[in-house]
């Protein structure tokens, strides 16, 4: 929203003061909302493109779509006290997204984790937690995976690499049900599982992770990279090198076919 208007601004070479002369207010909250810290009203961006000179109604439609959007509360906002601010804004992505395609390196995407085995990889994770906290976190978790089974389902696409199912099931965390579980979506038409062999030694991603979000319209193509000190969203050309390493792992990743029968002979062994 911020580097929209702030676009529409200096595209109408105007400055912070013409703006918030004509709405109104001090300059200092047109910076704000320029910088995403404060969310405008739908009058005030309204006031805004006039103020621009945008005329063009799909583009005064998408901004006020996305107004809208970020003054309405999801059901994640209950959770605000209990998970990190980058987490709330995946959330967010995810409740916007048509097309989730990730990469997994050392554990299963999230979305497709059962329930034992997320609770073992936070407990991990969180070795200090109290099962309080765990329990709140599996709660946030379990609920996020609705996005796959609501009634329009996003289309999620996971290259799992193989040292991820090896580590599984070597520490036999939930395996056999986790696997199961695997095996039974891979089968849903809105979900592809692909496996990355480790005989394919270096690869496109040696850097770890990630998720590519194709979102609604009005809305841009963003990448999530996670770190140690939290996700990173990444937007524009950026987005754009993700996609490329995606493509790249999807080209000697095994196929559908494949990835099942790995999965599946890896349950068997349990």
């Amino acid at each position: 929203m911020g580097q929209e208007l702030t676009k529409m601004r200096k595209a109408a070479r105007l400055d912070a003061r013409d703006v918030s002369s004509y709405l109104g207010i001090n300059a200092s909250i047109v910076s704000r909302i320029e910088n995403g810290r404060t969310a405008p009203t739908e009058n005030e961006v309204d006031n805004y493109m006039r103020v621009c000179g945008v005329n063009d109604r799909k583009r005064r439609n998408e901004m006020l779509t996305i107004c809208h959007d970020v003054l309405r509360k999801g059901w994640w906002e209950g959770y605000s006290d209990d998970v990190a601010r980058t987490l709330m804004d995946c959330m967010w992505l995810e409740s916007k997204a048509l097309e989730i395609r990730a990469f997994a390196v050392s554990t299963l995407p999230g979305l497709l984790q059962t329930p034992g085995y997320a609770k073992a990889v936070m407990r991990a994770n969180a070795p200090q937690a109290t099962s309080e906290d765990l329990d709140r976190w599996l709660e946030v978790r379990m609920t996020r995976q609705v996005v796959l089974s609501r009634h329009d389902p996003i289309a999620f696409a996971s290259i799992i690499d193989e040292s991820a199912i090896k580590r599984l099931t070597s520490a036999r965390l939930d395996a056999k049900p986790q696997l199961d579980y695997l095996i039974e979506v891979s089968r849903r038409s809105n979900i592809d599982i692909r496996v990355l062999p480790i005989s394919e030694g270096v690869h496109a991603s040696t850097g770890g992770g990630f998720e590519v979000h194709t979102l609604v319209s009005p809305y841009p193509q963003v990448a999530i990279l996670p770190t140690a000190a939290g996700d990173l969203c990444v937007e524009g050309d950026d987005v754009q090198r993700v996609v490329q390493a995606y493509d790249s792992l999807l080209e000697v990743s095994l196929n559908v076919t494949e990835s099942r029968k790995f999965i599946v002979a890896e349950r068997d062994k349990l």
